[in-house]
């Protein structure tokens, strides 16, 4: 079950006035609006409000309908954009940078102290229960606003890459549901303007948005069905990171099992690991791990197993790279192919890569990037922070890639760590580790079986 999509939904539906019914005792919303209007004037009448540089124009062509008792209406009529502040220069107050501030479908931020003489100028200031929503990309399209609130002394100032909204009489948290909406950051995307990474939506589009408002009771009916609602989605989300975490569980198991030979049955026509050893002039390991390993396994070190690396210098142009990051260590699968200029290739860019082989990270925080070589990436060159496990004949390909993902694999390198600030592993450690090898023959049958299970999983968690 995709929650954002849920959210969205139920966000959808509230602004659309199909999330609660209506009630016609409700004080209609055009009432409401000209109320706000009114106010509006009092206080530019007292010069506590300056007035707009041009007139509102009427809505003609409206986005969708809405229901009888509804009025459409522009942001900029029922809130002030980024008001003012007048206040103590020694008065405690909030600042809250940009970091403070939560993104998604939540509401929370935090703040620093500060005295106001120090913040006045040169930031965006705030009030409790104001809402503040982000100007820049991609803070605006992942959601990054939020209602303020148990501000210090109940006011306070911060980042300018927000533009701040405070409600005249409509309610605050209705609007603040209303900008979170996929309708409203679509036409925000739609009006960016900037430069590509520095794209920012205008104040026109803030103070010129069409929203749909509803009669002010039904604005309270509203936002309290969402937050209902939004409270069951919390409770399926932390569920559904439970059973992730329990699926992820089962298949670390079901790799440890695999490669201790639980999942099949030993086939005593199988010819030994070791006999095939010591037909490639290769040895067991004398120094093994304590577990006992059935019958026709053996131990033995990495260098008996695998392939030493080989070395490709970028050729032509252009190249495609394997790094780190190409890597997605949840699916265990290569998600990116880096195309080079061979003028501007790294100095780490040297390993062959070939169809068949298993690509390690030997880096921390990436040691569980590991992922199988198909044929559209036997042509690649990978970073130097893998160690391309290339099979001998001892080796299933597919197999030696979920040995490589075993937790005995994974764990046990893991203590070989070094350095402090990117600590890694070294080629040694992989060469030297000691591996359990089950005759090849037995090798495919151990993968159809983790490849059962996995697909048996994976098929749970996508339907959740």
């Amino acid at each position: 079950m995709n929650t954002k999509q849920l959210r969205l939904r139920i966000l959808d539906r509230a602004i659309r006035g199909k999330l609660v019914p209506q009630a016609p005792t409700d004080e209609p919303a055009s009432v409401l609006l000209e109320r706000i209007r009114r106010e509006k004037e009092e206080l530019i009448k007292d010069k506590k409000l300056k007035r707009e540089k041009r007139d509102i124009q009427p809505i003609e062509e409206v986005p969708f309908e809405i229901p009888e008792g509804w009025v459409w209406c522009r942001l900029g009529e029922v809130c002030d954009i980024n008001p003012k502040n007048k206040l103590d220069d020694e008065l405690e107050v909030s600042f809250i940078p940009m970091p403070l501030i939560s993104d998604g479908f939540s509401n929370t931020h935090s703040f620093e102290v500060k005295k106001w003489n120090d913040i006045k100028k040169g930031y965006t200031h705030f009030c409790n229960g104001d809402i503040g929503v982000a100007k820049i990309t991609p803070c605006f399209e992942n959601r990054k606003s939020v209602i303020f609130n148990d501000l210090k002394n109940g006011v306070g100032a911060g980042t300018t890459e927000i533009y701040i909204l405070r409600s005249n009489l409509a309610f605050n948290k209705y609007l603040f549901w209303v900008v979170k909406t996929q309708e409203f950051i679509n036409k925000g995307i739609e009006s960016f303007t900037g430069a590509v990474g520095q794209q920012r939506v205008s104040k026109d589009f803030i103070e010129n948005s069409f929203i749909p408002l509803p009669p002010l009771a039904e604005q309270h009916r509203i936002v309290q069905k969402i937050e209902q609602l939004f409270a069951l989605v919390d409770i399926i989300e932390v569920n559904k990171k439970a059973l992730e975490k329990l699926i992820e569980q089962a298949k670390s198991q079901v790799l440890s099992d695999a490669i201790a030979g639980k999942l099949t049955r030993q086939d005593p026509n199988n010819e030994p690991a070791e006999e095939l050893l010591k037909r490639i002039g290769k040895t067991t390991a004398f120094d093994t791990p304590y577990e006992k390993l059935p019958k026709g396994w053996a131990w033995c070190r990495g260098n008996q197993i695998l392939n030493p690396m080989e070395s490709q210098k970028p050729l032509g142009e252009k190249f495609d790279y394997i790094d780190i990051s190409s890597i997605d260590n949840r699916q265990n699968k290569i998600t990116e192919i880096k195309t080079i200029a061979v003028t501007e290739a790294p100095s780490r860019a040297s390993r062959k890569v070939k169809f068949g082989d298993t690509l390690f990270s030997m880096v921390r925080p990436y040691l569980r990037n590991i992922a199988f070589v198909d044929k559209k990436y036997s042509n690649c060159i990978a970073s130097t922070g893998f160690y391309v496990c290339t099979p001998n004949k001892t080796l299933f390909p597919k197999y030696l890639f979920y040995l490589m993902m075993s937790d005995y694999v994974v764990q046990g390198l893991n203590k070989y760590m070094k350095g402090d600030n990117s600590p890694s592993i070294n080629n040694e450690d992989i060469t030297n580790f000691i591996f359990p090898l089950p005759p090849i023959k037995e090798q495919p049958h151990i993968v159809q079986k983790i490849e059962n299970y996995f697909f048996f999983f994976d098929t749970i968690e996508s339907n959740l």
